[in-house]
């Protein structure tokens, strides 16, 4: 598994924009390797925001992330000596969904402990967990670039639109969001940002709003 997902990151090294191939069908935490998955988490972010990324770029935002450069340094070399096509990563990325979904099938079925009294609910449950994992369909998402070019004729326009609360003390500062708004949290390192803008996006979610974090 290790070898397929090393190619994963060796076809992205060749052409970054195959992202996009896969973008809907293959996620970090697929991954057994928790080193290529945040490579891989890279290349989504760049796609995102419609950029190619660069080695160092992706080396420094790794390592940033408090993963060991040595780890990362060894990966992307390790890629960079593989022998792959670019065109291999759709393959190579249904390898690494299907053993996924293989190990979610495990991890449900090894957690499942039959009991007398309840075995009907409990059978019934698992049923519908495998049935999940079956089911398993692509996300309906969208780069950052796609988002732009179908809202743009809204930006910047005289009509007034509803405010987006975010749910914490942030709204009696700035009363709000409006749609269209890019918001940058920045901090310092280990300050609490990630779990400020998880609360956020927590609060909107339950909120019924559609959130893509």
């Amino acid at each position: 598994t290790y070898g397929v997902e090393l190619s994963i990151i060796a076809s992205l090294q060749m052409d970054p924009k195959m992202v996009g191939r896969v973008y809907d069908k293959l996620r970090p935490e697929m991954f057994t390797s928790a080193t290529l998955g945040r490579i891989y988490l890279e290349y989504l972010r760049a796609y995102d925001l419609n950029k190619l990324p660069t080695m160092a770029e992706i080396q420094q935002n790794c390592i940033s992330d408090n993963f060991p450069e040595q780890d990362i340094n060894y990966a992307l070399v390790e890629a960079a000596k593989s022998t792959v096509l670019s065109t291999d990563i759709i393959p190579n990325a249904d390898v690494i969904a299907r053993e996924y979904r293989v190990r979610q099938c495990e991890e449900l079925i090894r957690n499942t402990r039959l009991e007398g009294g309840k075995v009907d609910e409990q059978i019934g449950g698992l049923i519908a967990g495998l049935e999940g994992i079956m089911n398993q369909k692509k996300n309906e998402t969208l780069s950052l670039a796609e988002i732009v070019a179908a809202n743009k004729s809204s930006y910047f326009t005289s009509e007034r639109k509803r405010q987006l609360f975010t749910g914490t003390c942030l709204d009696k500062q700035i009363g709000g969001l409006e749609p269209g708004d890019v918001a940058v949290i920045a901090a310092r390192p280990a300050v609490g940002k990630s779990v400020f803008s998880g609360q956020i996006a927590l609060n909107w979610a339950k909120s019924g709003v559609k959130v893509g974090y």
